[in-house]
């Protein structure tokens, strides 16, 4: 190994490390001008997620998919973030996340309120509300706490 040698392959690993700023840099820009930091959903406590599977039967929700990936791995996010689903390369984390999309455009592009606001369910999420819960998100999680003391009877199961 000569020092010539040694300066090319420092001088090479400084135009990578150049580039690799380069490129994080235009992401970072990216990410806040198209406010990508609103993409990232922050999940809610395992026990919140299986406090409302009840509410979730009682809309006639059938996936429960994550919400038993998320128990096999009591709730721990860095565990969820490599657990795969079954027969796929995808992460449960990636998948939740494709999933949380659909269903938020569906609330927002259609101004679905996110609590009931009458009859028997009145201060309860709505179904697509449900939905989101179930995948470990709410935009309300600390009015979702508070109303799941209330779920059973209001629903009487």
């Amino acid at each position: 190994c000569s020092l010539v040698d040694y300066f090319c392959s420092v001088v090479h690993g400084v135009d990578n490390l150049e580039e690799a700023i380069e490129v994080f840099e235009e992401w970072i820009d990216d990410y806040k001008k198209r406010g990508r930091s609103k993409e990232s959903f922050s999940y809610l406590p395992l026990e919140t997620v299986v406090g409302y599977k009840v509410l979730g039967k009682h809309y006639g929700i059938e996936d429960f998919g994550f919400l038993e990936a998320f128990n096999e791995v009591d709730g721990d996010l860095k565990r969820l973030r490599n657990k795969k689903i079954p027969d796929d390369s995808t992460t449960w984390d990636i998948h939740r996340n494709k999933h949380l999309k659909v269903i938020d455009a569906n609330i927002n592009d259609n101004y679905l309120p996110l609590f009931e606001t009458d009859g028997d369910l009145r201060g309860l999420p709505t179904k697509e509300h449900v939905q989101l819960i179930l995948w470990g998100y709410s935009h309300e999680p600390t009015k979702v706490k508070k109303a799941m003391a209330t779920i059973e009877e209001k629903i009487g199961e």
